[in-house]
């Protein structure tokens, strides 16, 4: 994992507000890294990707498009 899915979310899809979710501290800091090569901003969360979204619709929190993999 080094959030390719999000970072080209962001970078090439243009989205607006881009959130990557995992459960693992390394890939999430691989990820970070990326991010900064990209010079762009992701919010990355430490999470199950599961726990998380329904955390987020009790919050109803909507989102545009999910990308799980």
């Amino acid at each position: 994992y080094s959030g390719g899915f999000a970072l080209a979310a962001k970078v090439l899809g243009q989205a607006g507000e881009t959130t990557g979710v995992d459960l693992d501290e390394k890939a999430l800091a691989q990820a970070r890294r990326n991010m900064h090569l990209n010079d762009t901003r992701i919010e990355w969360v430490r999470c199950d990707a599961f726990a998380y979204a329904r955390q987020m619709q009790k919050n109803n929190q909507r989102w545009d498009a999910v990308v799980l993999d």
